[in-house]
């Protein structure tokens, strides 16, 4: 009924098929370590059907294989998981080598790494989460994949945190808020979300908004700020982006994408009109100088 309400009866039908699909593995390849056309001949040379992912350069879908056989190159750090969409973000943030990036709510941590190879391993990454338990998933990560650029910071991206404006006094250069939402664009990877409590989902689009409303205070004049979610929820994906621009003017929305004719919703993609398994909301903007 939400998708119907949303999108259209033929629309829901078509998005919940698509949903319904089974997940395919996707690495997100480690440049630091292997280019993509290396890890795709390793693969071939046992026996592991791959592609190309079509819109991230550095993707590589997996068609008959499980993370579990390719541990070694996990423990290798040569790549790790991450969706083509989740990839897709980090390259809208396009941070550069030598500059700096704040990741609000960062954990696992897979777009901060993502990150940290486009700027090969040069410059400052800032990566917060709610939770210091969660933090140490990241320092692991990095560890494994030969990052060294990336410091935690436990934090509520909701509330002004003085150890973010120390560390960046007069702003970060690139800051990402991949907020905490209803997951609805990757059920056919994480089918549990189809149980999610309804009033849980409601209660998000605020915490959301909080959240940007919140970091974009981080962002240095002439900087960057990305939205992200993985959800197919217009309250937490268009509806937010609108409040957030009829308040916050001195920001821009920027029109990004990898996707060029295949772009719907502005840079949202959309199952089944692409060939991303799942769901990218990846909303760019730019502070203009005061």
């Amino acid at each position: 009924k939400h998708f119907a309400d949303s999108y259209g009866e033929n629309n829901a039908e078509q998005i919940l098929s698509s949903l319904n699909g089974k997940g395919r593995l996707t690495l997100r390849t480690n440049t630091l370590k292997i280019s993509r056309d290396e890890l795709i001949k390793k693969l071939d040379s046992r026996g592991v059907k791959s592609e190309k992912t079509v819109f991230s350069p550095f993707g590589v879908d997996v068609l008959n294989s499980s993370a579990a056989a390719l541990s070694d190159l996990f423990e290798s750090g040569e790549v790790f998981v991450q969706d083509e969409a989740s990839q897709i973000a980090a390259l809208a943030l396009a941070p550069t080598h030598g500059g700096n990036m704040l990741d609000t709510c960062a954990c696992p941590g897979g777009k901060s790494f993502s990150s940290a190879i486009l700027m090969e391993n040069r410059g400052k990454i800032i990566s917060c989460d709610l939770h210091k338990s969660k933090l140490s998933l990241i320092e692991r990560g990095a560890e494994k994949l030969g990052i060294d650029i990336i410091d935690t910071l436990e934090a509520d991206s909701s509330k002004l945190n003085d150890s973010i404006n120390s560390v960046f006094p007069y702003g970060a250069d690139k800051v990402l808020c991949d907020v905490p939402c209803s997951g609805l664009g990757v059920i056919a990877k994480k089918p549990e979300i189809r149980y999610k409590n309804e009033a849980d989902v409601r209660r998000l689009p605020e915490i959301q908004l909080k959240i940007l409303k919140n970091c974009a205070s981080y962002v240095k004049h002439g900087g960057v700020l990305v939205y992200s979610t993985c959800t197919l929820n217009p309250d937490e994906n268009e509806n937010n982006i609108r409040k957030f621009l009829e308040e916050f003017l001195n920001f821009t929305f920027v029109f990004w994408s990898p996707c060029q004719s295949r772009i719907m919703r502005g840079i949202f993609l959309r199952p089944p009109h692409n060939s991303i398994l799942g769901y990218c909301g990846a909303q760019k903007f730019l502070k203009n100088f005061a």
